[in-house]
């Protein structure tokens, strides 16, 4: 962002803030001349995203009035929100526990609370929601800072300088803001909670009806409903309803209005933030996934030192979603074992069986009838073909055109397991593989960073054990590395670069590939 840009939203961010401190003020000084003496119960009004300081501080200042207000009895939450930042929502959180020690607080679910709008909601005594209403979205969507390469023009002072932390300790990071929020959950919910924490941690969007069955809520009920609840638990009797959003004349519609129209879904949220960023916030992304841009591999890169008989083809010709940096150890390990590499573009004209291996990468063009053809003569010859595949870099229709041809298919959707797993609940471990096979022989444990299932009937040498896949909903044991027929598929790909390759037993899994494509 420019400066003068970055200005811009300074002088706005303070204006905003004057704002609220006049408005508030002048709600205070109405409150005082009109309910004189009265029992108040005060409805606030959360229902926009709560993502700027000019909102959170909106909404701060509201539940701060309400705290130091004598004739305020006891407050509702008129919730409709899909939350926020984490700090934002975290500092109007605190702000609302600093009330409840005083006073009654009872939340009413209108449209929604989703993600942090739910994490405002559990502070009350008693929350209160429609049949219809839309609760849950319990979760984290973190924006991971990306490492820049480095440049003489331009002098940093140390290796997390540009991003604030490591790609694997970004992982913890968000793993610590979902814990918090879990925790925020069953410390207000206590007992009343009737599901374990692999259901919240599914991050699913339930209606009223369901929460109040999970204990999410505590009755269904609406905002009137609320407001006698509130005025029980603050044991009067006579008493008036005071909207305080409508007491202050500036709103935080405003604000939404001119700062949050852009962001309609998670794209436009990480073209506006500032990585790394962590958000209580339900926003569905309403554009296509983009693939994954290809990086030109010149054919020239990473030639071995000597002159070997047969070098490995790594498939560049069907608009392949890895870069040179995702396959650059399994080159190194390939390289030290005398062979080339070379980058093929065509596998029709030119004569496969001089190389020792194909490797085929994340294509996302499919393979033609001729193309197939020249890829069985091959192996029927004693060739040898990795197909890797990952769920993250592309759709799986590509591959497919080949694997299934050795009766290899790998599925849509991706694996995951929301109780055992490394950080994050796509991060799965893979236990269960065959020491007899030379791709597995001597790995223990693997980390896969989403995978997916691949279907075959038999020649499945790691299996990940107790996982979900996403597009069937069960839970069961997917093979994730297959080998048969001179065909090893693997359905991840970005255990090969690094940090990730050395984590548990990955790195001898890449060693075990290189060994496997050269031999």
């Amino acid at each position: 962002m420019h400066l003068k840009g970055k200005y811009h939203i300074t002088v706005i961010a303070i204006i905003a803030a004057i704002a609220v401190a006049v408005s508030v003020l002048h709600a205070s000084a109405y409150l005082r001349s009109e309910s004189q003496n009265k029992n108040l119960i005060a409805v606030v009004e959360v229902n926009t995203p709560i993502i700027y300081t000019s909102t959170r501080d909106f909404y701060t200042s509201l539940m701060q009035y309400a705290l130091q207000n004598v004739s305020i009895k006891a407050v509702v939450l008129k919730l409709d929100s899909p939350g926020g930042s984490v700090s934002a929502i975290q500092d109007v959180y605190l702000q609302l526990l600093k009330l409840k020690a005083e006073k009654p607080v009872v939340t009413s679910i209108l449209a929604g609370a989703l993600s942090g709008g739910y994490y405002i909601a559990v502070v009350a005594d008693y929350i209160y929601a429609l049949p219809m209403s839309l609760v849950g979205s319990i979760g984290v969507i973190a924006i991971k800072p990306t490492q820049p390469y480095p440049s003489e023009k331009i002098v940093e002072t140390g290796p997390y300088k540009y991003t604030g932390l490591s790609e694997l300790d970004f992982y913890e990071l968000v793993n610590q803001a979902l814990q918090d929020f879990i925790n925020t959950i069953k410390v207000h919910r206590g007992s009343k909670l009737k599901v374990p924490e692999t259901e919240l941690m599914k991050s699913a969007i339930y209606t009223g009806l369901q929460a109040r069955a999970m204990g999410l809520v505590d009755e269904i009920g609406n905002l009137d409903d609320a407001i006698k609840k509130a005025a029980q638990l603050a044991e009067v009797e006579g008493y008036q309803v005071v909207f305080l959003n409508k007491e202050v004349k500036q709103t935080p519609t405003t604000w939404y209005t001119s700062q949050t129209q852009a962001i309609k879904c998670l794209e436009d949220l990480a073209n506006m933030s500032t990585p790394p960023s962590l958000y209580y916030l339900y926003l569905p992304s309403l554009k296509p996934k983009p693939i994954t841009e290809v990086e030109v591999i010149k054919q020239e890169a990473f030639q071995a030192a000597k002159s070997p008989s047969k070098s490995i083809a790594f498939d560049v010709g069907h608009q392949n979603a890895y870069a040179s940096s995702d396959i650059e150890l399994l080159i190194k390990e390939i390289c030290s074992r005398g062979r080339s590499i070379s980058f093929v573009k065509n596998l029709v004209d030119v004569s496969l069986e001089k190389y020792n291996a194909i490797v085929i990468i994340s294509p996302t063009k499919p393979y033609t009838q001729e193309e197939r053809k020249a890829i069985r003569n091959y192996l029927e010859q004693g060739g040898k073909l990795l197909l890797i595949y990952d769920p993250e870099k592309a759709a799986p229709n590509a591959i497919n055109t080949i694997a299934t041809d050795f009766q290899i298919t790998f599925a849509t959707g991706y694996l995951y397991n929301l109780e055992n797993n490394d950080k994050n609940y796509r991060n799965i471990y893979i236990t269960s593989l065959d020491q007899n096979n030379t791709i597995t022989q001597g790995v223990d444990k693997l980390i896969l960073y989403t995978a997916t299932a691949i279907y075959t009937t038999k020649g499945a040498i790691a299996m990940a054990q107790n996982t979900w896949l996403t597009t069937a909903n069960v839970k069961s044991n997917y093979p994730v590395i297959v080998a048969r027929q001179g065909v090893v598929a693997i359905s991840d790909q970005t255990f090969l670069k690094e940090p990730y390759a050395h984590q548990a037993d990955n790195m001898k899994l890449i060693h075990n590939i290189a060994k496997y494509l050269t031999s």
